[in-house]
This record gives C-alpha cells, sequence and structure tokens, in this order.
C-alpha cells in the first residue's frame, strides 16, 4: 500500500513539475517577445523620426539656397546646381530607403512621399535648366514658388504625418507592453 501511495505522489509531483516547467517556458516567451517588441519599436521610432528629421532639413536647405544661386551671374551655375541637388539627393534618397524599410505605418504615407519627391524634382529641374538660361530671377522665383513649394510643401505635411503615425505605433506597441507586463502570468 505504501508503494502505491508514493507511486501516487511522485506521479503527482511530476505533474506539477512538468506544469511549472511549462508555465516558465511560456512566460520565458512572452517576456522575450515583448523585450523584441520594445526594442523594435526603440528602433523603428528612432530610425524613423531621425531620418524625417534629417530630410526636411536637407529640404528647406536646398529651397532656401536654390534661389541665392539662381541669381548668381557664373557660366557654370547650371553644372554647380546640379552637383549640389545630386548631393543633396543622395542623402535625401537614402534617408526615403531607411524611413520606408522601418516605417509601420499606412504604406499609402510612403507613396504620397515618392510621389511628391519625383514631381518636387522634376519641376526643380525645369527650373534650373529650363528658365535659368533664358530667364530673370523673378520669373525663375515665381515659376519656383508656384511649381516646385507645392511639392515641398506637400513632402513637409506627408512628412509629419509619417512622424506622427510612427509615434502612434509607438504609443500602441507601448500600451500593448503595459497590457502584457500587467496579465503576464
Amino acid at each position: 500500500m505504501r508503494t502505491k501511495r508514493i507511486s501516487v505522489i511522485s506521479w503527482g509531483g511530476i505533474a506539477v513539475s512538468v506544469i511549472a516547467v511549462i508555465f516558465t517556458v511560456l512566460s520565458l516567451f512572452l517576456f522575450s517577445r515583448l523585450n523584441n517588441r520594445i526594442t523594435s519599436l526603440y528602433n523603428d521610432t528612432y530610425q524613423v523620426n531621425g531620418e524625417v528629421r534629417a530630410f526636411a532639413a536637407r529640404l528647406n536647405e536646398i529651397d532656401l539656397a536654390l534661389p541665392t544661386i539662381l541669381e548668381n551671374d557664373n557660366t557654370n551655375r547650371t553644372e554647380h546646381i546640379f552637383n549640389i541637388l545630386d548631393e543633396r539627393y543622395s542623402y535625401q534618397d537614402s534617408s526615403y530607403e531607411i524611413i520606408k524599410e522601418h516605417y509601420l505605418g499606412d504604406q499609402q504615407d510612403i507613396e504620397d512621399f515618392r510621389t511628391a519627391m519625383i514631381k518636387m524634382r522634376e519641376h526643380r529641374k525645369t527650373a534650373v535648366i529650363e528658365l535659368a538660361e533664358e530667364h530673370d530671377i523673378s520669373e525663375i522665383m515665381h515659376y519656383y514658388d508656384e511649381n516646385v513649394m507645392i511639392y515641398s510643401n506637400a513632402i513637409h505635411e506627408i512628412l509629419r504625418r509619417i512622424e506622427n503615425g510612427t509615434n502612434a505605433r509607438a504609443e500602441a506597441i507601448v500600451e500593448s507592453a503595459h497590457v502584457t507586463w500587467n496579465t503576464a502570468p
């Protein structure tokens, strides 16, 4: 009789031990997943917001510098302007790729961003090539204000949407983390 009792107690102990191991593994899995989400949140939010600010700064730099460069009577100004633009565009393209890769919000924002970038560059090229050679600075600036700044302003608005979307996503993940933390076994 005593051996039967030990056997039942042994099986009960084993069952409790197995349940404890499963509970521990499940808890570790949930906390590991939570840690990964928080790390992703930090990295994605940090990278997107940093690149949004860098892109906006470069955009402002071009918009502020280009009129001064266009006023210059240098015979090589078109080549000079394109060298400057190519350098800035490579930085902007790099920022765009990082934003595109890490932005977890509405992908329509990314599509709108790319479309506005392309349109702005086309109109900026027109201002530099076609107008700079044949028109005075006031005509160039009128064209620039009417056709380029529209897209520049649109890009700034899209960048604000991206930044707001990134921050909203971060807040949602933090809230999810709080729920997981408070309801974890």
